[in-house]
């Protein structure tokens, strides 16, 4: 996931060398949110029809007071899930970024203007389209998901 072109892309290792399979326009943090240049993790579940629990005291519930107390169910008009959550375990101690998820919570046309608190967001139809690409042995697998800065070279390390 590209902070700088606000792009994900789904590369397959093979006896060649990494092999670009598909790729999606996603929203995302402030690229300075990153603790360093890259962050590796591994997804360690897929959660369809999420809940989503804003944390008290946070910069969301600050700019927007009129999100209900507690979790939002699968549904609720202000829950910015969508349909599917990657949950992720990151290899930088401390470092939490949220989740990996689909949105509804965009109006047509203002997706890739905005950045987030904390969560990677792609199109509903675009994280259902890239779980089929991947299979769900894959994900159980643990796929690596890679955050950067600015584009990486690609060398089977």
């Amino acid at each position: 996931i590209d902070y700088t072109a606000k792009e994900l892309s789904y590369y397959k290792l093979t006896t060649e060398g990494y092999v670009a399979v598909i790729g999606y326009a996603v929203v995302t943090p402030a690229r300075e949110s990153l603790p360093r240049d890259v962050v590796r993790g591994r997804v360690r579940q897929l959660v369809e029809k999420p809940i989503w629990c804003p944390k008290v005291g946070g910069q969301i519930r600050k700019e927007d007071p009129t999100l209900p107390a507690g979790c939002l169910p699968y549904g609720h008009p202000q829950n910015a899930m969508g349909d599917w959550r990657f949950d992720v375990n990151w290899d930088v101690s401390g470092y939490e970024l949220v989740r990996l998820h689909g949105t509804t919570g965009y109006p047509k046309g203002n997706f890739w203007d905005q950045e987030t608190y904390g969560c990677i967001r792609l199109e509903n139809r675009a994280i259902k389209n890239l779980i089929d690409v991947l299979g769900t042995q894959a994900i159980k697998e643990g796929i690596e998901i890679v955050l950067w800065r600015s584009t990486p070279t690609l060398s089977g390390e």
